[in-house]
């Protein structure tokens, strides 16, 4: 079975008690943002044996409203190291020393601000992470493709974008459907990730005729191998694998996705100087043929969004997304995250 995460879960061709289900999971992110997160973290949860893992991506110093940013991502790692215990990933598997939830954190993609944001954030409270990184960013000027869907969404000043003869207007509230459908498109190309890749760098406008440096820098660019070597050293944190291009995987014929796991896991090894054990699955995208390449290539463990088999193995370890700056949004997520999750409740 393949396990994809994008975001909410379609809500079509269902039975009644599936539609109620669905009802549910679909009202989650709207109870969260209510008086009951400000009420739910606080109440205690059942005891849950396996810590909560929480999953960031990018931090950046400056955010549209309503966005993680430095500020609100330092609320966070203080609310969270006053009211659990954060673990490192070598904790996992150990008993629990106290009644406080653990939580194991980590961050997908790699991007610099992840080095430059973050990991001061985290040296500061002596909070353990894990950093899962992609390699195709380590280079100048070479983005992940969502991280140029973005941009071009936040930052593009024209009116509309032109691609193979369509236009995409970015006025007002025809932007974000326009990103979307422009995303749509690009995910069709094949081979995948190549076409894609290949359409954005010579068939899109160029984020450095409209981005300044410190835009880039601030909220696309990769961590370049020397950056990745220093967060290694650090005995806080680990980094694992997350692809080189981070691609659908289940897009990508076989050869394609071994090589974007293969050769990721090398270049992260030749820059941390580590053996590299952990991999998390780029949009959380997988099945039984990416975890048995997972193992073969010396993975000890997968981390997932929403697993597929249940109960998850140590190659389908789920997590849950945070995209709230709300700190009680954050508490409920921990305290009932890992309820919801067994519920097979989506949460990001």
């Amino acid at each position: 079975m393949r396990r994809r995460f994008n975001g909410f879960m379609p809500l079509s061709g269902r039975t009644p008690r599936s539609r109620s289900r669905d009802h549910m999971q679909a009202t989650v992110g709207q109870v969260v943002k209510s008086g009951v997160a400000w009420a739910g973290w606080r109440i205690p949860s059942p005891t849950v044996g396996n810590p909560v893992i929480l999953l960031y991506h990018g931090t950046p110093r400056k955010s549209p409203a309503g966005r993680l940013d430095e500020s609100s991502f330092a609320r966070q790692i203080q609310f969270l190291k006053r009211h659990f215990e954060l673990i490192a990933p070598s904790d996992f598997g150990a008993q629990r020393s106290g009644g406080r939830t653990r939580v194991l954190l980590t961050f997908d993609d790699g991007f610099r601000n992840n080095f430059e944001v973050a990991r001061p954030i985290l040296c500061e409270h002596d909070a353990p992470a894990m950093f899962f990184v992609s390699s195709r960013h380590s280079q100048p000027g070479k983005y992940l493709w969502f991280a140029y869907l973005r941009a071009l969404e936040d930052f593009y000043p024209e009116p509309a974008v032109t691609f193979r003869g369509s236009t995409f207007s970015l006025r007002g509230e025809a932007r974000r459907p326009s990103i979307e459908r422009l995303k749509n498109i690009l995910l069709t190309l094949r081979p995948h990730p190549t076409a894609m890749y290949e359409a954005i760098e010579n068939e899109l406008p160029a984020l450095e005729d409209w981005m300044t440096p410190e835009q880039i820098n601030d909220s696309c660019a990769g961590m370049d191998a020397g950056q990745v070597c220093d967060l290694a050293q650090d005995p806080l944190f680990t980094v694992g694998g997350h692809t080189t291009d981070h691609p659908f995987l289940g897009r990508c014929t076989e050869v394609e996705m071994r090589r974007q796991i293969d050769e990721n896991k090398s270049w992260l090894e030749r820059a941390s100087g580590h053996t590299i054990t952990e991999f998390a699955y780029p949009s959380g995208d997988y099945d039984s043929s990416v975890i048995s390449a997972c193992k073969e290539f010396g993975f000890g463990r997968g981390y997932a969004v929403i697993p597929a088999a249940r109960p998850a193995g140590s190659y389908e370890l789920g997590r849950i997304g945070v995209y709230s700056t709300s700190l009680d949004v954050v508490g409920f997520l921990v305290r009932w995250g890992s309820v919801l999750r067994a519920l097979r409740v989506p949460m990001g």
